[in-house]
């Protein structure tokens, strides 16, 4: 059950980074200073784009160390399993 909700909690971390470093990629290439504000303000909640790629990585990282986690957890549980059978 754990196992499941901290995949679960992975890949989301996963999906999230990537989603917000994707949307600091897009607001940054925006061509006029107006522009890049408003969609900064809207899309980041006034975060400068730089800052929400940086985020986005973050928790992308997090993301696949947690992951990295659960499969470790997920292989202890397994030998366990074996080893009481």
């Amino acid at each position: 059950m754990f196992i499941l909700l901290g995949n679960l909690v992975a890949w989301a971390a996963i999906l999230f980074g990537v989603a917000r470093a994707g949307i600091g990629f897009f607001v940054g290439s925006l061509d006029l200073e107006a522009e890049r504000a408003a969609a900064a303000s809207r899309y980041l909640g006034s975060v400068a784009p730089g800052e929400a790629i940086e985020q986005g990585l973050f928790v992308f990282v997090f993301g696949v160390v947690f992951g990295v986690f659960v499969s470790i957890a997920r292989s202890l549980s397994e030998r366990n399993m074996v080893d009481e059978e």
